[in-house]
Parts: C-alpha cells; sequence; structure tokens
C-alpha cells in the first residue's frame, strides 16, 4: 500500500489519492476527456443497465503524441504494475502500443475518471506467433500448431469499484470490433500474456457470453504468447 505519515497533510492527502485512484480510477477534467475524443480512433458506449447515473465509454487509441494522454496512459499502468507486480516500471508501453482506456462520465457528480486500462501488443511481421495454453494445468499443448495472433493483450485492468461488471469482455469486444480495418477479428486472432487464473476465466467467460463460439478442438485452452 502507500506508506504516509499520518500527522502531516500532505501526506495524507496522497494516501488519499491513491487509494482513491486505484478503487475508483483516476480523476480527470473535462478539457482531458475531450482531448481523449479527439484523439481516439473509436469510442463506444457501454449499453448496460448496471449504471443508473454514468456513462462507460471503451476510447481505442491506435497512436498518440499528446503528452498529457502519454501522462494519463503512464499512471494507469503505473496503477496496474502497482497491484499486480509491485514494480513501478513502466518501460514503453504508452508510446509503442495500442490502448484502450475505459472512462467512466458520473452525470450527478460530474466526474469523470478512467476505470480500466487494456494495453496491446501488435508485430511488425503481420502475425504474432501464439500457443495453446491448458487453462488447468498453465502448460502449452506443444501438439497443436501455432497461433497466428493479430494482436497480443499485455495487461487488462478494471479498478476495484468497477469489476465484475462486464467491463474487461467489453474492452476485448472493442478490440474485437475495432482493432483492424476491412474486416472481424476472430477471439482466437487476440493472445493473452503470462494470463492469471482470472485472466484465463476472463477469456472462457468472453467466448461464452459473445455470439460466436469458441472451435470444439480449443475447448479447455487459450491464446497465449510471450511478450
Amino acid at each position: 500500500g502507500f506508506q504516509y505519515i499520518k500527522n502531516i497533510k500532505k501526506t495524507i492527502e496522497q494516501h488519499n489519492n491513491y487509494h482513491n485512484g486505484k478503487i475508483q480510477g483516476l480523476h480527470i477534467n473535462k478539457l482531458m476527456y475531450n482531448k481523449l475524443k479527439l484523439n481516439c480512433s473509436n469510442r463506444v458506449t457501454f449499453k448496460n443497465k448496471l449504471f443508473r447515473n454514468e456513462k462507460v465509454e471503451c476510447f481505442f487509441i491506435s497512436s498518440c503524441s499528446d503528452k498529457q494522454i502519454i501522462k494519463i496512459i503512464d499512471d494507469m499502468i503505473l496503477t496496474v504494475n502497482r497491484e499486480w507486480l509491485n514494480n513501478e516500471d513502466i518501460g514503453n508501453k504508452s508510446k509503442e502500443s495500442k490502448v484502450i482506456l475505459l472512462v467512466s462520465y458520473n452525470s450527478i457528480k460530474d466526474i469523470y475518471r478512467i476505470i480500466g486500462i487494456t494495453t496491446i501488443e501488435s508485430s511488425t511481421n503481420g502475425y504474432i506467433k501464439g500457443y495453446h495454453m491448458n487453462t488447468k494445468t498453465s502448460t502449452i499443448n506443444e501438439s497443436k500448431p501455432f497461433l497466428k495472433l493479430k494482436f497480443g493483450v499485455s495487461r487488462i485492468f478494471v479498478t476495484e469499484k468497477y469489476r465484475r461488471k462486464h467491463l474487461a469482455e467489453f474492452m476485448l469486444d472493442t478490440l474485437l470490433q475495432y482493432g483492424t480495418t476491412g474486416h472481424q477479428l476472430t477471439h482466437w486472432q487476440i493472445g493473452f500474456s503470462q494470463p492469471s487464473n482470472s485472466g484465463s476465466l476472463l477469456f472462457q467467460h468472453w467466448i461464452k457470453n459473445s455470439n460466436s463460439s469458441s472451435d470444439s478442438d480449443n475447448i479447455g485452452s487459450i491464446p497465449v504468447y510471450y511478450e
């Protein structure tokens, strides 16, 4: 967690901001929201009645050189790394990867927040080499031919308050629909890097809840790749 000194006001504020960001999301102003709208290649609204006074959207950012947006992406990656890896190294993800940002607007409180992120890898060679990973044993099935993945998901994260509301699947659906132009991707053209048990379950639920079903040959496995 965030270390602070209880009798020093500045550190208390930093502590509260850290935990509010981790649980509820990263606060942004309307100007930044509008800047995200201008810099995203696609914007999709979450059509679900789970949120009465909130609008939740995915912003698909294919490339961006805006320093303020890069800073927001870096801050979200830092939040993910702190929670999952206890690591504050963000690398060059914001500059090199496609990114999906999950944004919430609360109309009652007039507050915008970044509540989720998906970082996406692609290859200059046309595809990323992928493999079938057994969901029970977490081992690679060497007997199956390798997969030609269009994209690799290196991180997918939703803040605590908004979990278990199908928002991670919403980000994956956005990638599936808008990742390429001209044709629709299949679920098995998107792979995951070192998925945890929850990541494996996410992919299985995503397949199950989608209109498409996975090949019977692929039941019990998920597509993975090495970063």
